[in-house]
């Protein structure tokens, strides 16, 4: 990727935080794709996937949500998981906006990033041609008890807007050290959330069990085998639930949570399988 046809910009809105994202285009552009990241992380950790996207002719589109990255908001925040949905929506439109030509567009989502991505194209599936989740949060892997559960639902109701740690294990994201320590240097990702964040992600993924069967975009999922933040076991469930004809699950066996960021080797088999996927349906 040539850092010349890189570019940032803010996307100002009257009565929604302002969102910061990275967009680029290829010079042989065939389809273009919107990418939303995980949980305190943000767009710039998504540029080497971009790069691999580039090269087959995908122009991107990569938001920070709001309370992440460099876009405004409270830190870990959200009032509702529709309005990440509507994020995501409005680059979506950004993408049309900036070149309104036929170019199929696409929409990949990680983790949480995943969930909010089946939210959006739940909303707007008029105008995608395709949906791709990474390791979608659609159930935690660590366990919950009920107490804590209970507490933060009551504290959600008097203090909304309260920190707490999000309790990510940054050795749980890669098996590959680099990663793991770029992740844990980077200063634009947080270990924050709210107790209202946590009351509207469990909705959200109820909302998205309850409506999977209207999903009709083409769709691809990845997942990891030894994913320790996201489980696989309800990744494979809302799999399940899907009922469009064109719609492929792959769990890698061994890795860890960011499969895109995992080890060279299996990065490399992790993107090449996606990019296959991405192929056909734009050859199509």
């Amino acid at each position: 990727m040539r850092a010349a046809d890189l570019s940032e910009t803010i996307l100002e809105r009257a009565q929604h935080p302002p969102l910061f994202f990275r967009r680029y285009r290829a010079d042989a552009e065939k389809a273009r794709m919107v990418i939303v990241h995980g949980l305190g992380e943000h767009s710039g950790r998504y540029l080497e996937l971009a790069d691999h996207l580039a090269d087959i002719g995908f122009s991107f589109w990569i938001l920070d949500l709001r309370g992440h990255g460099q876009s405004g908001g409270k830190r870990g925040h959200v009032d509702s998981f529709d309005d990440y949905a509507r994020d995501v929506g409005d680059i979506l439109d950004q993408a049309r906006i900036e070149h309104a030509d036929k170019a199929p567009l696409f929409l990949l989502g990680h983790s949480m990033g995943g969930l909010v991505s089946i939210l959006t194209a739940l909303k707007y599936q008029e105008r995608l041609a395709g949906l791709v989740l990474s390791s979608p949060a659609v159930g935690v892997a660590a366990h919950v008890p009920t107490y804590k559960k209970v507490a933060l639902r009551c504290l959600a109701r008097v203090a909304p807007r309260l920190g707490i740690n999000n309790e990510l294990d940054p050795h749980h994201v890669s098996r590959d050290p680099d990663t793991v320590a770029r992740y844990m240097a980077d200063p634009l990702v947080h270990d924050r959330v709210t107790t209202n964040w946590y009351v509207q992600f469990m909705t959200a993924i109820e909302q998205v069990f309850n409506h999977a069967a209207e999903l009709q975009l083409p769709t691809l999922i990845q997942a990891a085998s030894d994913d320790r933040l996201v489980s696989t076991k309800a990744v494979e469930h809302f799999f399940e639930q899907l009922v469009m004809p064109d719609r492929q699950l792959t769990v890698f066996q061994d890795l860890f949570h960011e499969i895109y960021n995992e080890t060279a080797a299996d990065r490399q088999t992790v993107i090449a399988a996606l990019t296959a996927w991405l192929q056909e349906r734009i050859a199509a």
